[in-house]
């Protein structure tokens, strides 16, 4: 259940906006007469603020505080070995669906570990550098395959979810949380990318 803060800031954010940007009216600023109610801060609708990127920045900059953010086309936070956090995405080769619905999956089971571990510090790490996410997508060739690697992963005690598409019943495909390339690389390199 969504305490009243929770469901309070993103009106107020909102709201805060849009006074911002109606003051910028007068000043050859126009606002979009299709500005969406979703609490989302889009890129095109900061044009007048160009160092805010994200709803998470735009909140920032309210309480005026400093950005830990990673700004467009700066690099990843990277350990001093130049290790850096990495996305896996495992998915069936041999699902009989049109290509859009295959990469769907994929889609599915990414946000499904973001959210199932959103408090685990690697996702928070990743998701705080947006703008420079690593992920690699691959292919593997059936269940058998996907349930083989779902299998080294939790041996190796790397966390992951497995998409489980409704209402076939059928696994198609695996994220794992983001983890140093290092640690996770090796027990994937294996496989080929997705095509």
């Amino acid at each position: 259940m969504l305490c009243s803060r929770e469901l309070i800031q993103p009106i107020l954010l909102r709201a805060t906006f849009f006074l911002v940007l109606s003051s910028r009216s007068s000043q050859g600023f126009s606002i979009a007469p299709h500005i969406s109610p979703c609490p989302v801060v889009t890129r095109n609708l900061v044009a007048p603020f160009p160092t805010m990127t994200t709803s998470k920045s735009f909140r920032t900059a309210l309480r005026g505080g400093a950005s830990d953010e990673v700004s467009p086309g700066e690099a990843p936070k990277q350990e001093a070995n130049g290790d850096y956090l990495v996305q896996y995405v495992l998915i069936r080769k041999d699902l009989p669906w049109p290509a859009g619905s295959v990469v769907a999956q994929g889609c599915h089971a990414v946000t499904k570990a973001l959210w199932e571990y959103k408090e685990h510090q690697n996702v928070i790490d990743y998701c705080g550098q947006i703008n420079s996410m690593h992920k690699v997508v691959l292919g593997v060739k059936d269940r058998k395959q996907l349930e083989k690697f779902a299998g080294r992963l939790e041996e190796a005690g790397l966390l992951h979810c497995i998409w489980v598409e409704q209402p076939e019943d059928t696994p198609t495909a695996l994220a794992t949380l983001p983890y140093p390339k290092s640690t996770i690389g090796p027990l994937l390199k294996k496989l080929p990318l997705l095509q």
